[in-house]
């Protein structure tokens, strides 16, 4: 069947196509998206659907704005999916304390109904805690991140959490738990809550409080760990139990400093840790000591990636362990040769491993 226009009719675009056209590419600019939604109300529904799903708000003004439009048009707030706030004081108006109505703005947006990713940042990560007992319906939330990156320079109110048992209990069905650039206080809690927390990222987190394994308490559901540390020193201490006690599967570490690795199979309660089956280390130090005690740890590992300049291993030894570098940290940087790759491609090929080789 085909359709013929008149003479001067303008072909008509299905409606059911466009949330395709906005799907299709998130590169597009607000004042795109603006002068789309004028074309029809089709546009403007969708576009209201995309700009509302997580509100990004980096000042108190706009924290003042979404409020005000929320609450004269109630049929906005089905929309709001999400929220990411981390506002701050930066230049003139906004240079002095927050308003009385800004703040009753924050706590507004805090209360809405069905918020399932929450992001808290700038002032707010000062004792977040305090932000995230006043949320109404916590239980909602699924995907949590406490981002400190924008305050962490502050000498008179750096980023923080406390971490209880009521906010354990409040976020029962937390999914994802994510930390970064804070002073962090693990409560030692008084009854078991085992929650839903499948990833764990910690992202320059100092804990200056209490135990890490204290954090998820009895939860045994988490797979995923994410860490990126600068002092190795006493947090090495708190990854162990993690590693120990939870079923992690997939673990992610960066260290950015020349301290070795935790992994000791001496340090563990027990050096055999079947559930672990991708290891990322990112610019960590790797050694021959280190491969030996990564395999003694995770004797079913099944996907090591080492990235960054910070390998000290010949050849020889990554063939003998059937891994691959990502180069030295010794200038000149050279790649490698096809003589060179020829006993790691025999040793992986005898194994049934494939190897690919970029950079």
């Amino acid at each position: 069947m085909s359709a013929v226009l008149k003479q001067g009719q303008r072909p008509r675009l299905v409606d059911d196509l466009i949330p395709v056209i906005l799907e299709n590419s998130n590169s597009w600019w607000p004042q795109d998206l603006l002068s789309l939604s004028t074309v029809s109300f089709s546009w403007l529904h969708a576009i209201r659907k995309r700009l509302y799903a997580v509100p990004i708000l980096l000042s108190y003004r706009s924290c003042a704005l979404l409020a005000e439009t929320l609450q004269r048009n109630d049929h906005l707030l089905g929309m709001v999916k999400g929220i990411d706030i981390r506002p701050l004081r930066t230049g003139w108006p906004e240079c002095g304390r927050p308003s009385t109505k800004q703040m009753a703005s924050v706590r507004f947006i805090l209360g809405l109904e069905g918020l399932e990713c929450v992001t808290l940042g700038g002032e707010l990560a000062v004792s977040a805690h305090r932000y995230l007992n006043a949320m109404s319906h916590p239980h909602c939330v699924r995907r949590l991140w406490v981002d400190g990156s924008l305050q962490k320079e502050s000498l008179h109110s750096p980023p923080s959490l406390e971490w209880d048992e009521v906010l354990a209990f409040k976020f029962a069905r937390l999914e994802s738990l994510q930390l970064s650039n804070l002073d962090l206080d693990v409560v030692f809690p008084s009854v078991p809550y085992p929650l839903r927390v499948t990833s764990l990222v910690l992202d320059t987190v100092r804990i200056i409080n209490g135990h890490l394994i204290h954090l998820l308490h009895e939860t045994s559901s988490l797979t995923q760990l994410w860490v990126t540390t600068e002092r190795s020193d006493d947090f090495h201490e708190q990854i162990r139990p993690m590693l120990s006690l939870h079923p992690i599967a997939e673990l992610h570490y960066e260290m950015q400093c020349d301290d070795p690795l935790p992994f000791d199979p001496s340090s563990f309660e027990s050096p055999i840790h079947l559930s672990l089956s991708r290891l990322c280390l990112i610019d960590t130090p790797v050694c021959p000591a280190t491969l030996q005690s990564i395999e003694r740890c995770f004797p079913t590992l099944e996907e090591l990636v080492v990235t960054g300049r910070s390998s000290r291993i010949t050849v020889e030894e990554w063939a003998m362990f059937l891994g691959l570098p990502n180069g030295t940290n010794y200038p000149p940087f050279q790649r490698w040769s096809a003589l060179t790759e020829i006993p790691v491609r025999r040793e992986s090929s005898l194994r049934g491993i494939h190897l690919s080789f970029t950079g």
